[in-house]
């Protein structure tokens, strides 16, 4: 969820399997890299992005670019920029307004992923977050 500096986790549903990736629910995200930041900051706009890196971060050359293509293709991954460990997938979760209120991150042990999966969980979880905003009452 955007609080409107961050992400917090909000929810959290585990895995069945003995690794995984687990971010406890009231953890505030605050790294440029994670996906659900990319795509939390993507429906932002430019003023709060500028905000957001002006935090300390500074503002990479790129990132209006990125975050437009975050945008247009409705998710982010993070290919093991935040730890070399984790691989994910974050999708925009949108209300009746069309504001995005949460981002559905799914994470996967890197060692798990397969080339398989990276081309169906974006997929995936982008199908996922939009039944979540229809339920919002997202038109689409």
């Amino acid at each position: 969820m955007w609080t409107g500096v961050d992400g917090v986790v909000v929810e959290h549903v585990s895995s069945p399997k003995l690794v995984k990736h687990i971010t406890p629910v009231g953890t505030r995200i605050f790294r440029p890299h994670s996906a659900s930041t990319r795509v939390l900051l993507a429906e932002q706009t430019d003023n709060i992005v500028q905000k957001y890196f002006d935090n300390g971060w500074g503002v990479p050359e790129d990132i209006f670019t990125l975050l437009g293509e975050v945008r247009e293709q409705g998710y982010a991954v993070n290919d093991g920029e935040t730890s070399p460990e984790e691989w994910s997938v974050a999708a925009p979760i949108k209300d009746y307004d069309g504001a995005c209120v949460a981002a559905l991150l799914l994470s996967v042990p890197y060692s798990r992923v397969t080339d398989a999966m990276r081309d169906d969980l974006p997929r995936r979880t982008a199908q996922a977050a939009r039944r979540i905003s229809h339920r919002l009452g997202y038109p689409d």
